[in-house]
């Protein structure tokens, strides 16, 4: 019966191959038979058809009943080539035992019953070569050296697995194990750099005593070399040849340009095969695979690094831009709250005054003396209210703009902060250098914020410290108090010193703030120093 659906294709091949090999053991079997029969004189016909028909049979049937299956089709197909090879076999020797005796055999003579005998060894032997090659040849690959394994093959997966982001410790060994599994080594060592000295990063396998250090005076020794052997690492490294005096070894350093990144040690004992000219070649192109994978991945590691800095940086300045619109916004408002409740509400006030004033005058025209006096009292009050709504607006501006800033710089500015301050203040800038207006309004209202601090949390009598200074193309500050200090771990920074660092920041510097309990408080900052032409 012939499936049908969608697997008929597949079984119908099964079925064919099945009753394929049944033809293919008939007719070898066969072939063989006949002719060991003409030769020998048996065996018998009727051994031969069972022999022959036996096979074909069996096979057909299964063919057609099994539905065309490739887990029955497979082995048979299998079975089918080996007999034909047995059979295959048994001919050829037949044929060669006939062609050494240079003619048929004498079945008179006895001389059947002897080919009868060679030709079932024969059969014999074809019959188990197959088997006892699948368990002979693993033995054979175990106790046979191992073909030598050019460097590529040795570091192509190295290679492939570091730029992937392995373990370094995890591939140095795994590269450590291939070298001595098919260099035939004892012992393999490799130190890499670490600190500035070479440290043994890997031995396999273990030793009872771990390899020294070569420390970082001796590290120029092995720019020198490419190979060397146990002469030159006596006389110029001995320590690394402590625990090793019956064994044969050679080195190789990883070097990059004037780096030395690494160190190659191998070893075999002293009753195996010495090592060749074209190990050794072999053994320095591996060193120099090694500088190189090396050097990718302390480059592949920088750039992570520099990656990360630069977007910590970028969220940074993202969340700078942030506070610097929400702190422009909260000072328009207070602005406006200002002008509000302080300079219009005296301007409104002076308005009504101004009001009074002249109805006052224009009764003093009825009136007398006294009148006339309170008039001249109420405009002196008048002016003095306009005074002070002059200075109302000139601490406004001064708050959100200096002009002394403007007109003469840092200097003056600073000195005429420390001037209204409550607490004793001492400003050191060195000169009336002018730089730009940026650079200028950054340091002054960091220093005004810290100068506000100190004020506001020190107690009385602290005194503070204000100091610039230029060097290194930057603009430094220093704002320095002796007050009680605190412990940064414990106080959260308030919006003050966030716009203080948002700044600086945003010219291409940084703040940082420094205190301790019962050491004072010190402000350092720096910005980019730009002159003004």
């Amino acid at each position: 019966m012939i499936p049908t659906g969608q697997s008929s294709a597949v079984a119908l091949r099964a079925q064919v191959s099945l009753a394929a090999s049944a033809v293919v053991v008939a007719a070898g079997t066969g072939s063989a038979l006949l002719l060991v029969r003409w030769v020998t004189g048996g065996p018998s016909l009727l051994v031969m058809v069972l022999t022959v028909v036996v096979p074909a049979v069996l096979l057909w049937p299964i063919a057609g009943f099994v539905g065309g299956s490739r887990q029955v089709s497979g082995p048979a197909t299998a079975v089918a080539a080996w007999v034909v090879a047995t059979a295959l076999a048994v001919m050829a020797g037949v044929a060669g035992t006939v062609l050494l005796l240079g003619r048929l055999p004498d079945h008179g003579e006895g001389e059947g019953e002897l080919m009868g005998a060679a030709t079932a060894g024969i059969a014999l032997a074809a019959v188990l070569a197959v088997p006892s090659a699948r368990r002979v040849s693993p033995a054979l690959r175990r106790w046979a050296p191992p073909p030598a394994r050019l460097p590529d093959d040795l570091l192509a997966v190295f290679s492939s697995r570091s730029a992937h982001g392995a373990e370094l410790a995890e591939l140095l060994r795994e590269l450590a194990e291939a070298l001595r599994r098919h260099w035939q080594l004892s012992a393999v060592h490799l130190w890499t750099a670490e600190e500035g000295a070479l440290r043994c990063s890997v031995s396999v396998p273990r030793p009872a005593e771990p390899p020294g250090d070569v420390e970082a005076k001796d590290i120029h020794l092995l720019r020198r070399v490419s190979v060397a052997g146990s002469g030159w690492l006596h006389n110029w490294l001995p320590g690394l040849l402590r625990a090793r005096t019956a064994c044969e070894l050679r080195l190789a350093p990883a070097v990059h340009g004037r780096d030395v990144l690494a160190l190659v040690v191998v070893e075999r004992d002293d009753d195996a095969d010495r090592f060749g000219e074209a190990e050794e070649r072999a053994l320095m192109e591996v060193a120099q695979r090694l500088a190189m994978v090396l050097r990718n991945r302390e480059l592949d590691e920088r750039l992570g690094d520099t990656l990360r800095d630069l977007r910590r940086m970028n969220q940074q300045l993202e969340e700078s831009s942030s506070r610097l619109v929400t702190a422009a916004d909260a000072a328009r408002a207070a602005i406006e709250r200002d002008l509000h409740d302080g300079a219009q509400a005296h301007i409104t006030g002076l308005v009504a005054a101004i009001g009074r004033v002249r109805n006052s005058l224009c009764r003093a025209a009825r009136f007398g003396d006294r009148e006339r006096a309170a008039c001249l009292a109420d405009l002196d009050a008048l002016t003095e209210r306009v005074k002070e709504v002059a200075d109302a607006l000139r601490d406004l501006a001064h708050g959100i703009y200096p002009a002394v800033l403007t007109d003469f710089g840092l200097r003056a500015a600073l000195k005429a902060v420390a001037a209204r301050s409550t607490a004793p203040v001492t400003v050191d800038v060195p000169d009336s250098t002018r730089y730009a207006p940026g650079v200028e309004a950054a340091v002054y209202f960091c220093c005004v914020e810290a100068l506000q601090n100190a004020a506001k949390h020190a107690p009385p009598g602290v005194s503070v410290s204000v100091c610039l200074w230029a060097s290194g193309g930057r603009l430094h500050l220093m704002v320095r108090d002796d007050g009680p200090g605190f412990d940064p771990a414990s106080v959260h920074r308030g919006r003050g010193l966030l716009n203080m660092k948002d700044r600086l920041r945003a010219l291409g510097g940084e703040l940082t703030c420094k205190s301790a309990p019962g050491a004072g408080t010190t402000v350092c900052g720096f910005v980019p120093l730009c002159k003004e032409a």
